[in-house]
């Protein structure tokens, strides 16, 4: 969406509230381009906490260790059954 500086200044908060919700505003001077308008974006928890000081970074990148698939004897099923006293 293209407005004008005028119209910008007239009814700022409808735009910000616009550009919060998604949309780039894109701002015109005499019908040129001279900037855009839009959200921030959200930032996680965990970055969050990190910027907070109340989480620590991990220590490697490399992702967790993948897990190893086991076979079992019975089937999940079964064994919440037996635990239920069914």
């Amino acid at each position: 969406m293209n407005v004008g500086v005028r119209e910008l200044k007239q009814h700022l908060s409808e735009y910000l509230d616009r550009a919060a919700a998604g949309e780039v505003v894109q701002v015109t001077e005499r019908g040129v381009p001279k900037v855009q308008i839009v959200a921030v974006p959200e930032i996680g928890a965990m970055t969050r906490g990190v910027d907070d000081g109340w989480l620590r970074p991990p220590l490697r990148s490399d992702g967790l260790t993948p897990l190893r698939r086991v076979r079992g004897v019975r089937r999940v099923a079964d064994v919440v059954e037996d635990d239920r006293g069914s």
